[in-house]
């Protein structure tokens, strides 16, 4: 079984959450999700170093502009063939 990383970010501020349109998941046509993408091979052991990466992508933020940022929480959980 070949297993892939994925690391989600879900950017809070005050009461409100950043949320984009995830379509064509398998389960659903239109979703809300968080921002997402696979751990490239030099991540494995930076998680933090992925989500920044992935939330750089997705939104066009730039590594400059993500000062006071802090990693909160890890959760893990095995889904077919994600973690």
């Amino acid at each position: 079984m070949n297993l892939q990383n994925v690391a989600t970010v879900y950017l809070l501020n005050g009461d409100k959450i950043l949320l984009k349109n995830c379509i064509g998941l398998r389960a659903f046509e239109t979703v809300a999700c968080g921002i997402s993408g696979y751990f490239q091979s030099n991540e494995f052991n930076d998680p933090t170093l992925c989500a920044l990466r992935e939330l750089c992508r997705e939104t066009g933020t730039t590594w400059g502009e993500l000062s006071g940022m802090k990693l909160k929480y890890i959760t893990t959980r095995l889904n077919d063939y994600e973690i």
